[in-house]
This record gives C-alpha cells, sequence and structure tokens, in this order.
C-alpha cells in the first residue's frame, strides 16, 4: 500500500487531531496518566499549531488517497552542557490507524523523519514506549530502537 508522506500544513491539523486523539485514549487504556482533559481537542489544535511554526520540530503526515492515515511529530533537543552528545532527536508521537498498519507506510513515515533529522545535524534519536504496548515496542525495534533506560512514576498522594 502506498502512501505519501509529507511534511504537515495548518490545513492537516484537523486530519491529524483524529488520530491524535485515537492514540491518546489508546495509551489512556494501559495508563490513566494519558486520559484527555475536557478541552484537549481545542488545546492540541493549539499544540500541533506551534509545533507547526517551531523551527526544531517536524510534523509529518502519511496521507492515502487524500486521507491522512498517520503522522508523526518529532523534535531536535538539547542535553545539558555537561554532556558531550548535547543535540538529539525525539519521537513525541507516532501513529499509524490500524488499517494500515503492515503495509511499510511506518518504516517510510520513520525514514522521512530520520532523513529530516540528519538534515539537522542530529546522530540521535530517542523515544518513550509504554511498557505494555507490545505492538509498539516490537515496531521500534524493528526499526533500530534499543532501550537504555526506563522511565518510572512514584504518584504522590495530594492529602
Amino acid at each position: 500500500m502506498q502512501a505519501i508522506i509529507r511534511k504537515a500544513g495548518e490545513t492537516d491539523i484537523v486530519s491529524i487531531l483524529p488520530l491524535w486523539h485515537e492514540l491518546m485514549e489508546f495509551h489512556s487504556a494501559f495508563d490513566s496518566r494519558f486520559r484527555l482533559a475536557a478541552d484537549a481537542i481545542s488545546q492540541g489544535h493549539s499544540h500541533f499549531r506551534a509545533e507547526l511554526t517551531a523551527p526544531t520540530s517536524l510534523l509529518v503526515v502519511a496521507e492515502h488517497d487524500s486521507t491522512i492515515v498517520g503522522y508523526c511529530l518529532a523534535s531536535c533537543r538539547q542535553q545539558p552542557p555537561i554532556f558531550e552528545r548535547r543535540a538529539y532527536g525525539f519521537i513525541s508521537e507516532f501513529h499509524i490507524l490500524p488499517s494500515f498498519r503492515r503495509c511499510g507506510i511506518g518504516s517510510s513515515l520513520f525514514a522521512y523523519t530520520q532523513r529530516w533529522f540528519n538534515k539537522q545535524g542530529i546522530s540521535r534519536i530517542e523515544l518513550v514506549t509504554i511498557n505494555a504496548n507490545d505492538d509498539s515496542n516490537a515496531f521500534w525495534q524493528h526499526m533500530g530502537f534499543r532501550s537504555y533506560a526506563e522511565r518510572r512514576s512514584l504518584e504522590l498522594d495530594a492529602a
């Protein structure tokens, strides 16, 4: 299945939001920290608009038959100056509609993102996956990612 992989424009945000909402709902089933606020859609629209104009961010879409079927949100980040290798790329969101998975669209979307990072002088890409999301973990392992740390969380009582 072929898809056009391209940088997103502002008119694409309306089409990206349902995919983003699906991704967040999927993650909230694994962990309540991903539950969306009541105004999430309007906040999401503002968030994507800001990312589109940020020079260190990339919002890219996969389009099939004039329909957005996937997207990736990535950015260039910096570690503190105490580290030798400060610059790194970060993929914060990556989602392909379930009916379009396992046909090369995710690989193409990642390849586009990887080329963009290369043009930015980035030689390391990081991302966070949920331990319980076996499909995501398998995909990223197939793309060459290896785990080197684990993020942990402790919920403190508000009382």
